[in-house]
């Protein structure tokens, strides 16, 4: 198909624990908007637009794999084990 776009959860799905979904679907929509106002897809532009959001997901996956390993740092436990 050449008449859709994946935005949010749908493009890319990291941690149900983490605020990313919200943000992927904000900046994913403000981006369609701006490559794509009239609805025309030049290739160009498609290309770029993936490019860019490609970029978006990579920073989104690294500051989860930071937020992580801070958690699991040498320090004391952060989550008491349960039972």
């Amino acid at each position: 198909m050449k008449n859709c776009v994946a935005i949010g959860l749908a493009a890319a799905f990291f941690e149900p624990l983490e605020s990313t979904g919200i943000f992927l679907i904000q900046h994913g929509i403000e981006e369609l908007v701006k490559y794509f106002p009239d609805g025309e897809p030049d290739p160009v532009v498609v290309a770029d637009y993936l490019r860019r959001a490609a970029h978006v997901v990579d920073g989104v996956k690294e500051f989860l794999v930071l937020h992580y390993r801070a958690a699991c740092s040498s320090g004391p436990t952060r989550w008491p084990a349960s039972g």
